[in-house]
């Protein structure tokens, strides 16, 4: 990452491939004890094309032609390297919670945009995605910025039964 940002290595498709396939063969690979590389791959893809928006398993297992449990488990392996993270639905007891699902965000908008093939920031900026790529970013350096200082993250999102959504809901526990 530092030759990518330092620009001393200006391809950034070598950089996230690298990473994608070291990602595969070394760390998802010792956590699941073996996957199919080829579907994991159209998996991940599959998850970036759907960042910041509601998590639906289904859609993602279809598009990768894994089955939900294995989706699930994959998931659950993305969020353990730290590739994603889910934020989910803002809820106390006077409010009655109408969206369940979380939504899934990746800590590294570059990742997404290589993964959805975005080739420059100018594609992203004017492209179908960039709301969400932007809504992405905004989130994910939120929860960094928490984890950074070793503070714990009450992030969450909010929609009521019109589909009115506040992307980022920011509790003040744990805020000195």
């Amino acid at each position: 990452m530092p030759g990518l940002a330092s620009g001393a290595y200006p391809d950034r498709n070598i950089y996230y491939s690298s990473y994608i396939s070291t990602c595969i063969e070394r760390d998802v690979k010792d956590i699941s004890g073996g996957i199919d590389a080829l579907k994991f791959n159209r998996f991940v893809t599959a998850v970036a094309a759907r960042t910041s928006q509601l998590l639906n398993y289904n859609a993602v297992a279809e598009d990768a032609d894994i089955n939900i449990q294995t989706a699930k488990s994959w998931m659950n392996i993305l969020e353990t390297l730290g590739i994603i993270f889910l934020l989910h639905p803002y809820s106390n007891n006077v409010l009655k919670r109408t969206v369940k699902a979380p939504k899934v965000y990746f800590y590294d908008t570059g990742l997404v945009c290589y993964l959805t093939k975005w080739s420059s920031p100018e594609t992203a900026e004017s492209g179908a995605m960039c709301g969400a790529l932007l809504e992405n970013y905004t989130v994910s350096e939120i929860m960094k910025s928490y984890q950074n200082a070793g503070a714990e993250p009450y992030l969450y999102y909010y929609r009521d039964r019109d589909a009115k959504e506040i992307d980022i809901v920011m509790g003040l526990i744990g805020i000195i």
